[in-house]
């Protein structure tokens, strides 16, 4: 982690889907068919928190942030689409927002910054217009984890690299009868 931010990248928390549902969320935004730039699979993300260009300290108290956190696994439904339009933006997020999303976000989340503006969404395209339509059916993630990734800036704009991952508290197993 040390440098961290220190090469000119911007620093953020997010969750990264598993193989499997990153490739569920791309066909999904495939046969929505919005005119614009569609995100790779491999780029597909949720923002958790953004924190942008941080110095060596600021990314270690962004570790120590981090390894603090205690929020139980969740399921996350994605199962409406929308856009920013101002930004270009076409998404994929969840309807009804579970609360522990809401909970790690606000956790992770700038000092001073409302957790109230968080938007849940995992952008699919950008130079793009909003859908024409605003539900879909619902596309499971598992949520297990997040990342504290860095965004490098400069000729390499736009890559990103996992600067550090945390599971969440595993979910207790349910027994029948009891």
């Amino acid at each position: 982690m040390a440098g961290a931010g220190s090469r000119g990248g911007r620093l953020f928390f997010a969750l990264w889907p598993d193989a499997a549902t990153a490739t569920d969320i791309d066909a999904r935004a495939a046969s929505l068919a919005i005119r614009g730039r569609r995100i790779a699979r491999r780029r597909l993300h949720m923002t958790l928190a953004y924190h942008g260009l941080c110095d060596a300290a600021q990314a270690r108290a962004l570790v120590r942030r981090a390894e603090a956190i205690r929020v139980p696994a969740f399921d996350l439904m994605l199962d409406r689409c929308g856009g920013f339009e101002r930004a270009g933006v076409a998404w994929l997020g969840p309807a009804s927002p579970p609360s522990a999303l809401h909970e790690l976000a606000s956790l992770l989340a700038p000092e001073g910054l409302d957790s109230a503006a968080f938007v849940p969404h995992v952008t699919i395209a950008r130079r793009a217009e909003p859908p024409s339509r605003t539900s879909i059916a619902p596309l499971p993630w598992p949520v297990t984890g997040f990342h504290l990734v860095e965004s490098a800036a400069g000729a390499r704009s736009g890559a990103y690299r996992s600067r550090g991952y945390w599971p969440l508290t595993p979910r207790p197993i349910k027994r029948a009868g009891v």
